[in-house]
């Protein structure tokens, strides 16, 4: 993950690097994909609540 200044807010960037397709198709089919879309609006949440 990076995180960096960008105008007036932040930018937020991850990054997931596979070793084959086949590897990737796993994660997709384990639902990592959506997890993260979760765990940034989560994130998002808590730091408009600070």
């Amino acid at each position: 993950m990076h995180f960096g200044p960008e105008a007036e807010g932040t930018r937020y960037k991850a990054i997931a690097l596979h070793v084959d397709s086949a590897g990737k198709q796993k994660h997709e089919d384990m639902g990592f994909f959506q997890g993260w879309g979760t765990a940034l609006e989560q994130l998002v949440a808590h730091a408009k609540s600070l």
